[in-house]
């Protein structure tokens, strides 16, 4: 008898020592499962947290863009996006004089950026009565005050140059282009006040730098 109950005592003493394992087991997976599930809110977190990080910084970028290109005419008003006439005449002045604005910038010590970008802007890519009539690519004026007329188009390019190469131009030898622009148009080329952002729009956008 006193076999059996001593028996008895083992068994419950065995029974609850089984169920404070399986408690113990359960509370465990019960932690690791709740650390694992504030790791996944944690990364969920994260990933949200850059994300919006990454969108702030790329409108800010576009902001920032934005602001730089407002400095500058709208490329539209002056060279168009689409391969239409007006672009088409722009490349076709291009491959026509590019060759004599290398020369002339090489004769001269001159950008030939800045010989290309106004000789676009001044004749209209080579379309303006003023070229049609008087051979004029520049809006070079005579003495009297009138536009000089020239014998061929190259005379025109020829008499730009040596303008450039004397006072007051000659001073803004050896600048960059957008500091050449600056100097024009600081130095009364021409009345546009807008002029110098409309050379470095003209030479940005057709990437005429390379050919400094």
């Amino acid at each position: 008898m006193e076999r059996k109950i001593e028996e008895g005592i083992i068994l419950e003493e065995y029974s609850h020592e089984i169920d404070r394992t399986i408690v113990a087991s359960v509370r465990e997976r019960a932690a690791e499962r709740d650390a694992n599930m504030w790791f996944f809110i944690c990364a969920v977190l994260v990933v949200i947290l850059a994300t919006k990080m990454y969108v702030v910084s790329y409108k800010e970028k576009e902001r920032e863009v934005v602001a730089v290109s407002e400095r500058f005419v709208p490329a539209e008003r002056i060279v168009p996006k689409k391969r239409n006439r007006e672009a088409q005449a722009i490349a076709d002045y291009l491959e026509r004089w590019l060759p004599t604005a290398q020369s002339e910038a090489k004769k001269y010590s001159l950008p030939v950026s800045i010989l290309l970008a106004q000789g676009i802007l001044e004749s209209n890519s080579g379309q303006s009565r003023l070229v049609q009539k008087h051979n004029n690519h520049f809006g070079v004026t005579n003495s009297k005050g009138e536009y000089a007329h020239y014998g061929t188009a190259w005379e025109s390019w020829r008499h730009h140059s040596e303008i450039l190469n004397n006072a007051p131009y000659k001073s803004l030898r050896g600048m960059a282009y957008d500091d050449y622009a600056a100097g024009l148009e600081r130095l009364g080329y021409a009345e546009d006040d807008a002029y110098a952002e409309k050379l470095i729009a003209i030479i940005k956008y057709w990437e005429l730098e390379g050919y400094d």
